[in-house]
């Protein structure tokens, strides 16, 4: 088995407990787009929330659509890292120990740390860009996230909380440590941190235990259908049966992409494959293998890179492919990068990808955040993002 098709983004955040002057911030996302289903996208508008302080943080542009973002929460542990949200893009980042929250302007193609109180450290519970540890998530006109809890101090160890955007911070919403969450039909689904799967219905704010062994992640649901790919491969389960049971589909595969109509993963070899939502009709796509981590997908093509297994962050790393998902044999190159390619993340209803590239090491072995590229779907553009160090 190939070590390296294993991906697991473990981040332990050396934040300190001093705090920034940003205790009463401007409302970053005040109008909302809805989420309804993945047949039905209709676009609502939410009433803006009352700003409160003009200088901590970025407002927002109106977004044109706002559905789930598929490809981009299947991505890492957690997922999430990058979301188009009221018009710009979201993502957190590592830097200097710290977790942050950047925007990126979709009109001017800025990037800046949502606080903008210039006198705030951005460590801490009261500054809105820190703390962040992932799951960025957008749905129903409402951002979430996992943030981490550091009430009891950081010998307390590392507690996550599902939060959402209010008032100019994530604030948590329901009690507990998790593991993972997302939402679909109108309910929260989450992985709790002690591994049982419950079901917060309609906004409740009382859960229903769906299954009390759950580990699973990258975690997404289609119909009546909550898929992942980390634990035990490939798996789904019914979320209208009696009794919820997962359901191992691909046994071989610990990564996958499921776009609703088939899922897509590498293979322990890295060849890319695709398969039927029900894990039938295998077949494979690429006759060499793929990155396992830089794979996503939009509405009409899938993207990737190859590798070479004995040296993959060399030779051929900084080339993208695509092919069209009607006709996968049409695989071509669209672009190619000076550096080695890690992530892939779409920007769904706009011609714009987001590339992240594999980072040095530092001394003790720790892979550090690289640098990161916007560039059009046809691969035109290519332009290297100015991120400011905070």
């Amino acid at each position: 088995m190939k070590k390296h098709s294993m991906f697991l983004l473990v981040i332990i955040f050396c934040l300190a407990l001093s705090a920034c002057d940003a205790s009463d911030p401007e409302d970053l996302f005040g109008a909302g787009t809805a989420q309804t289903s993945e047949a039905e996208r209709e676009e609502t508008t939410a009433p803006p929330l009352e700003t409160e302080r003009e200088d901590t943080a970025t407002p927002p542009v109106a977004a044109e659509e706002g559905y789930y973002q598929y490809g981009n929460m299947q991505i890492d542990l957690p997922p999430g890292n990058y979301i188009l949200y009221e018009g710009s893009v979201l993502f957190n980042r590592i830097s200097d120990g710290r977790s942050l929250l950047y925007t990126y302007d979709m009109d001017t193609g800025e990037v800046s740390l949502v606080c903008k109180d210039a006198t705030c450290s951005h460590r801490g519970a009261k500054c809105p860009s820190s703390l962040i540890w992932g799951n960025l998530e957008q749905y129903d006109g409402r951002l979430y996230a996992e943030i981490q809890d550091l009430s009891g101090g950081m010998s307390a160890g590392l507690v996550r909380q599902v939060a959402e955007w209010k008032n100019g911070r994530f604030e948590q919403i329901i009690d507990g440590s998790v593991a993972a969450f997302c939402h679909a039909n109108g309910n929260l689904y989450v992985e709790t941190a002690d591994n049982s799967l419950l079901v917060y219905e309609n906004g409740s704010d009382t859960p229903r235990t769906l299954m009390d062994e759950y580990a699973e992640r990258k975690l997404v649901v289609f119909g009546q259908y909550l898929y992942s790919s980390i634990g035990q491969g490939i798996c789904r389960v019914d979320l209208l049966a009696e009794d919820p049971q997962v359901e191992v589909l691909v046994e071989d595969a610990s990564t996958a992409m499921v776009d609703g109509e088939y899922i897509y993963y590498p293979n322990l070899e890295d060849i890319l494959y695709r398969c039927d939502l029900d894990g039938g009709n295998q077949i494979p796509l690429t006759d060499r293998p793929i990155y396992p981590g830089a794979i996503n997908f939009d509405d009409d093509y899938f993207y990737f890179r190859y590798q070479n297994v004995e040296d993959p962050y060399g030779e051929e790393a900084g080339d993208l492919y695509r092919f069209d998902k009607d006709d996968p044999s049409r695989i071509e190159k669209i672009t190619e990068f000076p550096e080695a390619i890690n992530r892939i993340f779409t920007v769904p209803g706009h011609d714009l990808l987001f590339i992240a590239m594999r980072g040095q090491q530092d001394e003790f072995g720790n892979t550090l955040e690289g640098s990161v590229y916007t560039v059009a779907a046809d691969g035109s553009g290519a332009t290297r993002l100015d991120i400011p160090e905070a």
